[in-house]
């Protein structure tokens, strides 16, 4: 017969043997044995998990293109859904991927844009270089000119090239005939060769004039808002390098967006031009942010020269960090004679503090001007509101006058997203709590001025106490 073998648990010859070894063993060990199996070691602990890659451009892209591609605030409403994987998201990638999706228009040469509000039309003169391309970012030159004059003569300050001048000489030859000149031998007075800028210049209103050029009034500030937003969507323009410029009432404007637009500014040159400094609109603490290069004659006989003194000894004595006088002693109410290549050298040198850490901001017509100034949004004050605001780390320190609400506007830039913030207004805690981060928000900001850096992706709303 067969012998079939055991397997050694069940072998009467192992288990004698294991008996034998329990009753030689100390009582500590029997003790073990009789207690049953040892309770399973703890597991090693696994290691940190990595945090979860971002989405891919190939799925963020394709949401931000339908989101700026919707024609109605109901059809933004539909696409809510889409975008709320993306609220986690730091406003730098939504930025990034605004500029992969964009498109632009214009090309190279002489073009016009089309602003209409107001039940009118209004022309805004464009030259891009002849090396324009969608390529790259270009910055960006306003020219503004006095109600006599309007945006084609505007370009003829900074445009030299060729085929502009042609379209100048076609468009002031009739009153070059008037006057007895033969416009074949004409050139555009070119001031300034700005051959590397995006050169824009609109056609003045006829209601654009107001005393001396301020309070800024709503149809000037319209205009510059309604005319950035368009060059920007035609063109890829370096929203970091925007100057804007203009001699007489043109310098009076170029006042007054330093002033009240700061936020969109690299520099502002203003030329024989008032600015907004008189005791019943105190507003040049809001020029603290933005860079200027102010020109004047002494021989000026419309434009007295004191009116660019008194301003520029009181931005002295508030210690504006990056501001240039530049007096002419026999200068008249003219674009200063050889200043051009020096203005265009400190251009080069200039970028817009997009963020910057402290803001003063006064705006006694914010009814009719929006009352956004970079990060600050005011929406209701009493009587003429003043502003001042400092950051540190996640911390807000206001000190206000005559302001009710306002909106504070972050992103990561100002703070850190993954803290709370604390906000306090002469000396009382108006907010100490996280923020609710919304890609949503961000996208409605691009939308409104077409600015792929001023963006923002949270918002605090703030009521002041009285």
């Amino acid at each position: 017969m067969s012998i079939q073998p055991q397997p050694l648990a069940a072998s009467p010859l192992l288990r004698g043997l294991r008996l034998a070894a329990l009753l030689c063993a100390p009582a500590s060990l029997l003790a073990l044995v009789l207690a049953g199996p040892l309770p399973a070691a703890p597991a090693a602990p696994s290691p940190t998990a990595p945090a979860p890659a971002p989405p891919a451009p190939s799925s963020i892209d394709p949401i931000v293109r339908s989101y700026l591609a919707a024609a109605t605030p109901a059809e933004r409403d539909a696409l809510a859904d889409d975008l709320r994987p993306l609220d986690a998201l730091p406003v730098r990638a939504l930025a990034e991927s605004i500029r992969r999706v964009r498109t632009f228009s214009g090309h190279p040469g002489y073009q016009t844009l089309r602003l209409s509000f107001k039940d009118r039309d209004l022309l805004v003169h464009v030259y891009a270089p002849a090396a324009y391309s969608h390529d790259r970012s270009w910055p960006v030159l306003v020219s503004y000119q006095g109600p006599s004059t309007d945006g084609i003569e505007g370009l003829g300050v900074f445009v030299a090239a060729p085929d502009f001048a042609e379209v100048w000489r076609a468009h002031v030859g009739p009153r070059l005939r008037a006057q007895g000149s033969d416009p074949a031998r004409a050139r555009p007075p070119v001031w300034a060769d700005a051959r590397d800028y995006l050169v824009v210049s609109p056609d003045l209103p006829a209601d654009h004039a107001t005393r001396h050029g301020y309070p800024a009034s709503e149809t000037q500030n319209l205009v510059f808002q309604l005319m950035l937003r368009e060059v920007f969507q035609a063109f890829h323009a370096d929203t970091d390098r925007v100057f804007v410029t203009g001699l007489s009432q043109g310098g009076c404007w170029a006042w007054d967006d330093a002033a009240f637009r700061g936020d969109w500014l690299a520099g502002s040159l203003p030329v024989a031009g008032y600015a907004p400094d008189s005791p019943e609109e105190p507003c040049l603490p809001n020029l603290l942010t933005c860079p200027l290069y102010v020109m004047h004659g002494v021989a000026d006989g419309d434009t007295p020269v004191d009116v660019a003194r008194r301003p520029v000894a009181e931005l002295r004595r508030l210690r504006h960090p990056q501001l240039v006088y530049r007096e002419f002693p026999h200068g008249g109410h003219e674009w200063p004679r050889g200043e051009g290549p020096s203005a265009l050298r400190w251009m080069a040198d200039r970028r817009r503090a997009s963020f910057p850490r402290h803001l003063r901001f006064m705006n006694a017509w914010w009814r009719r001007c929006p009352g956004r100034f970079h990060w600050l949004d005011l929406k209701v004050a009493d009587g003429v509101p003043s502003l001042e605001a400092r950051i540190d780390g996640n911390r807000f320190e206001f000190t206000s006058q005559r302001v009710l609400q306002c909106d504070l506007l972050l992103n990561e830039s100002l703070v850190d997203p993954t803290r709370p913030v604390l906000v306090t207004a002469n000396g009382r805690e108006l907010w100490n709590a996280p923020v609710s981060w919304s890609a949503r928000l961000a996208l409605d900001a691009y939308l409104e001025r077409h600015d792929p850096v001023a963006l923002y992706n949270g918002r605090i709303p703030l009521t002041f106490p009285r």
